[in-house]
């Protein structure tokens, strides 16, 4: 029944010339982008603390009031940044 009801469905949409299954793609890109920038904020605090482990970047910079980040957050933007735990500031 549910099968039915989605094949009635996309093809309502498709006889409005509508294009199904993109906004996937559209919400990658933006989320793509907003982690860019997100990147080029955090980088110089991350270069700074390189030494640090995610869980602790995240409590310093809650503790110098730069907002709350997830520490998975952080290991994401290290690993798209290039900078690894114990690099050289």
């Amino acid at each position: 029944m549910l099968q039915n009801v989605k094949k009635a469905l996309a093809n309502s949409e498709k006889a409005w010339g509508k294009k199904l299954g993109t906004f996937g793609k559209v919400l990658g890109k933006r989320n793509a982008a907003a982690a860019k920038a997100r990147d080029k904020d955090l980088k110089p605090v991350l270069k700074e603390l390189a030494h640090l482990s995610p869980r602790a970047v995240v409590a310093e910079m809650e503790r110098r009031g730069l907002g709350k980040v997830s520490y998975k957050t952080i290991a994401r933007a290290r690993k798209r940044l290039g900078i690894e735990k114990g690099a050289a500031s």
